[in-house]
């Protein structure tokens, strides 16, 4: 019986899908399945030449390009594991990465070659180059490097004290998250599924595997698409899922509120990232209306916790969902005693995709992976405090190191900023505290509100210590390389 490695089960399911679209981009490349097996084995033989073996570290830096998928499994074939960078990373930045993670080759877009080529002494390919690289492979008895257990990707993200932290996932960790995430979303053969959030995003990186399950297309695009640009790349591809983060969401309501565009193709929306609120459900409700939508919750340190379907949405407003099959989950509280339903706490997170912890970090590792809260085994503890009720649906209620202490109060920041949000024409809110004092900066859908009328508006919905001191109007809001809000850049704005 063969390991189960990611290139093991690409190369069954190449067989499955065969002739079927695997990806394309928006310049007309296209591999299906057998091609993208072929390529695969193509670039196995190549990387091989050039000296990568098992356990070695290969880091990929680039936009969103059709040969990461595929270099990512050719990697993986080797026994190596693929460390994926977003092209918008400091030069210092990758630099403190690319020492911690001593990589046998870099991948780059070709314009990125010549900044980052001397950070560290080790082969450098241009991904444009590696598609005119072709080594006949050997198609019979070919056989991959690498068992279950064995890391196959890192995938950084920031650290507590600023400095990034590489989440170790096994090739395990992998394949059994992505098949429960499939168990409820149910991705078509004949659906395709537009990417526009980066590679280098577990969130963007995952639709790679989930089309592989389910023989579907993705279409490969980047965060540079938006407003009309947008609208018009889901409608020319035939885009069927759609996954995306609110900010990216907004930004097409937004668009579609001025101008109707037929994306009567999109059956499927589905959000992790941050918080979707109530007001972004109604918008895309409104705008795309065969579109079924699917909130999520997750974090890096074992990819996805919870799905609400689309059909429990109406059921259950405001969850992310039930924990997925065969993962455990608990609300903790300060004292590690696991709480009944209704009350708040830490989820804590139990399953076969925690990863094994941090690259080279055993301090952060032993921070958030610690003992069950029975005293037998391992747990993530998430960082995030929730509630769950009695069937068993959670409710993100907000980071536990950003709780807001005021006058005595705990204040959570995600209640005021939805409550903002269900304000017709406020498009994003954002809560911070500065000198004592709270003050809420508003994105506008488009005609601006005067600010003493969202006061009152807050006021008739919040408890009077909830309540804003003060309202900041942006233009529009700063976003993180994977589409989220940027708070510390708005943070910046009131120094």
């Amino acid at each position: 019986m063969e390991d189960r490695t990611l290139m093991n089960e690409f190369s069954g399911l190449a067989d499955r899908w065969s002739e079927a679209p695997f990806i394309r981009d928006s310049k007309n490349n296209e591999f299906s399945y057998l091609q993208a097996r072929n390529k695969v084995l193509s670039l196995v033989a190549y990387f091989r030449s050039l000296g990568v073996n098992r356990c070695d570290r290969v880091i990929i830096i680039s936009p969103n390009h059709i040969l990461i998928p595929l270099s990512l499994y050719a990697i993986n074939a080797l026994g190596a594991i693929a460390v994926i960078i977003n092209d918008q990373t400091r030069r210092e930045t990758l630099k403190i990465i690319a020492d911690e993670v001593d990589p046998a080759l870099i991948l780059f877009q070709k314009e990125l070659l010549d900044d980052h080529k001397l950070l560290v002494n080790c082969p450098s390919v241009s991904l444009d180059d590696l598609a005119i690289i072709n080594i006949d492979p050997e198609l019979k008895g070919q056989k991959f490097v690498g068992c279950c257990d064995d890391p196959a990707l890192i995938i950084y993200t920031s650290g507590s004290t600023g400095k990034p932290k590489g989440v170790v996932l096994t090739n395990d960790n992998i394949i059994f998250v992505s098949q429960k995430i499939q168990a409820r979303l149910a991705y078509q053969i004949n659906d395709v599924i537009g990417l526009f959030l980066p590679l280098s995003f577990d969130y963007g990186l995952y639709q790679v595997f989930l089309a592989a399950l389910s023989g579907a297309c993705l279409f490969l695009s980047d965060s540079s698409c938006a407003g009309p640009a947008l609208a018009m790349t889901l409608k020319n591809n035939n885009i069927s899922v759609f996954p995306g983060v609110p900010h990216l969401f907004g930004i097409l309501a937004q668009f579609l509120s001025r101008k109707k565009v037929n994306l009567s193709a999109i059956r499927l929306c589905t959000n992790t990232g941050a918080h979707l609120a109530a007001t972004q459900i109604r918008q895309l409700n409104e705008y795309l209306p065969n579109a079924r939508i699917a909130p999520m919750y997750g974090l890096t340190e074992c990819k996805r916790v919870s799905i609400l379907t689309p059909d429990e949405l109406v059921k259950k407003p405001g969850s992310v969902g039930r924990a997925l099959d065969e993962t455990n989950v608990f609300i903790v509280g300060d004292n590690g005693e696991i709480l009944p339903p209704g009350q708040i706490g830490e989820l804590v997170i139990v399953g076969r995709h925690l990863a094994l912890g941090y690259w080279r970090s055993e301090a952060e590792t032993a921070l958030r992976y610690r003992a069950h809260p029975s005293g037998v085994g391992r747990a993530l503890y998430s960082g995030d405090n929730f509630r769950m009720d009695a069937d068993g649906y959670l409710y993100y209620v907000g980071r536990r190191d950003e709780q807001i202490k005021r006058n005595g109060f705990r204040i959570n920041r995600l209640e005021i900023e939805n409550a903002a949000m269900a304000m017709d024409g406020i498009q994003n809110a954002c809560l911070l505290q500065h000198n004592d004092k709270l003050i809420l900066f508003i994105e506008f859908c488009e005609t601006p509100i005067d600010n003493l009328e969202i006061i009152r508006f807050l006021a008739a919905n919040l408890e009077p210590y909830k309540v804003p001191d003060a309202i900041e109007v942006l233009d529009q809001f700063p976003v993180s390389n994977n589409g989220k809000i940027n708070r510390k850049a708005i943070e910046m704005s009131l120094a």
